[in-house]
C-alpha cells in the first residue's frame, strides 16, 4: 500500500497555465518470478486537480498500472544497482465538456545500499507523463514528452516480512511516495 502526491507544471502550455495536481491510493500485488525480478500490478484510486488561478476538481475513479522491476547487478557485498519499468493510466476525467485522460510510464534505474536494516538508494528516472483532452478548446492536452530526473529513497526492513519506504522524485513532475509492503 502506498501514498503518492505528484504535481505536474502546465505553464508551458500556450492555451492553459496551471498545475494539474494528483494524489494516489496504491495497492500494489507483486509477484516473484525469479530469484531478482519482481511483475507489479498496480490498482487504487487517486484524486486530480487542474489549478489555473481557481483549482477545479477532476475528479476520482479506479486506476490501474502495470510493472516489472528488479536486481540488475548484484555485488554480493553491501550495494547493487535496481531497475524499474512501469506504465500506469488514470481513466476518463470530465473537466466542464471536455474528457481527460492521464498516462504515465518510466523506466528507472537506482544503486541501493544496505546497511544493517535500512537500505537508502539513489537513481534515475526518464518519464513520460500525458493529460489527453477530448476537447483542446475547453482544456489543451498537456504532455512532459520525456524528462529525465532524479529519485532519493529510504527503505527500512525491521522484519522478513515487512518493510517501509518513503522517495522523492523531481524531474518533469515532482512526486513524494510513502509506502508499507508485506510479503506472503
Amino acid at each position: 500500500v502506498s501514498f503518492e502526491e505528484l504535481e505536474m507544471n502546465g505553464k508551458n502550455n500556450s492555451s492553459v497555465a496551471g498545475d494539474l495536481r494528483s494524489r494516489l491510493v496504491l495497492a500494489e500485488a507483486v509477484y516473484g518470478f525469479t530469484q531478482g525480478g519482481e511483475l507489479v500490478l498496480r490498482l487504487g484510486t487517486s484524486d486530480e486537480s487542474f489549478r489555473s488561478g481557481t483549482a477545479q476538481d477532476l475528479g476520482a475513479k479506479l486506476d490501474w498500472g502495470i510493472g516489472v522491476r528488479g536486481i540488475m547487478w548484484d555485488s554480493f557485498r553491501d550495494w547493487r544497482i535496481l531497475g524499474d519499468a512501469q506504465y500506469f493510466s488514470r481513466p476518463t476525467r470530465n473537466y466542464g465538456i471536455a474528457e481527460i485522460t492521464i498516462s504515465q510510464w518510466q523506466i528507472a534505474s537506482s544503486v541501493e545500499w544496505h546497511l544493517h536494516e535500512f537500505y537508502p538508494y539513489i537513481g534515475l528516472h526518464y518519464e513520460d507523463i500525458k493529460l489527453s483532452s477530448n476537447n483542446e478548446a475547453v482544456f489543451p492536452s498537456l504532455e512532459t514528452k520525456g524528462a529525465i530526473g532524479i529519485q532519493l529513497g529510504l527503505g527500512y526492513e525491521p522484519s522478513v516480512d515487512w518493510s517501509l519506504h518513503v522517495e522523492a522524485r523531481t524531474g518533469s513532475s515532482d512526486a513524494f511516495t510513502v509506502g508499507a509492503h508485506y510479503r506472503f
